[in-house]
């Protein structure tokens, strides 16, 4: 199975995208470039995925020393118009950032789009970094720094699990990295 099973007591082995050290990567990326009020578009928490990266920016805010402030989170559904509305949302309170984490590419995009609308400079006025590595044929110059997922390594591990269960082998879970990809938006 690709994705971690939403319940902790599932026996079903998968592959999934080591989200939540992805994230960390992301946010100690941030904050080694001095960034210290990093927001974050997260989105559904019923999914391993958006959790897990919601949890690795959490935990990365802690060990790091800095806050997590509530007026800096805002949820979206995945899409280029959720982020769009995200990042408005975040302009309109009160509470300051210099940072995003968007926890996938499409709403990275679409913050993107309202900072250019605004004339904001990314990243010298806010850095904003994603996850999943996706290319996307944007009107910007500017390549967005994201978290790789690596898709070939996914499908390596999910034949030859299959492979192994057809010949009636066990198999275990595996958790596959992921990769930064530093670029021009932070």
């Amino acid at each position: 199975m690709w994705g971690r099973p939403l319940s902790l007591n599932s026996n079903i082995a998968y592959v999934e995208t080591d989200n939540l050290n992805g994230a960390a990567d992301a946010i100690n990326y941030l904050i080694d470039k001095e960034h210290s009020k990093i927001a974050l578009i997260s989105a559904r928490s019923d999914s391993t995925g958006s959790s897990d990266r919601t949890q690795g920016y959490l935990m990365t805010l802690e060990k790091r020393g800095l806050p997590a402030d509530e007026q800096l989170i805002v949820h979206g559904d995945y899409s280029l118009e959720s982020g769009r509305s995200a990042m408005r949302t975040l302009l309109k309170r009160s509470a300051e950032f210099d940072s995003i984490f968007a926890i996938n590419d499409s709403m990275a995009f679409g913050a993107l789009e309202v900072l250019d609308d605004l004339k904001i400079k990314v990243p010298k006025q806010i850095a904003i970094v994603g996850f999943d590595g996706v290319q996307s044929e944007n009107r910007f110059s500017q390549d967005l720094t994201t978290v790789c997922i690596d898709i070939q390594a996914i499908c390596n591990l999910l034949v030859d699990k299959l492979d192994k269960i057809l010949n009636g082998k066990s198999v275990k879970s595996e958790l596959v990295p992921a990769l930064l990809l530093a670029r021009e938006t932070a």
